[in-house]
């Protein structure tokens, strides 16, 4: 069974790009069940166009996706989940830092 998800920006900026994951991605999520983005990341998508002509390929873009409101909950758990990773992240550095520097001088 598959489970549909939500898409990012980065993902569909990517399919702009043309950078190969990125359209298999969506081909197979349009294919089993639809693209879904947030309305977050469709406005994010908008303030990205640099012009008329961007605007107009992301709008016939945009016929195809299916746009999911975000709740309060939802939002809350990102931004704790995003805090979770950069306290992980940070973790990481501080203690990779010292190898790497140490490597790095020598």
């Amino acid at each position: 069974m598959f489970t549909s998800v939500m898409i990012d920006t980065d993902i569909v900026v990517d399919a702009a790009r043309q950078v190969p994951e990125a359209i298999a991605f969506l081909a197979l999520q349009r294919a089993t069940g639809g693209i879904r983005v947030s309305t977050i990341t469709a406005m994010d998508l908008v303030s990205g166009c640099r012009n008329a002509l961007e605007l107009t390929q992301l709008q016939q873009f945009a016929a195809q996706l299916t746009f999911m409101s975000v709740t309060a909950a939802a939002s809350q758990k990102g931004y704790d989940l995003m805090q979770w990773r950069g306290t992980l992240l940070t973790r990481a550095v501080s203690m990779c830092l010292p190898v790497w520097c140490t490597a790095v001088s020598s």
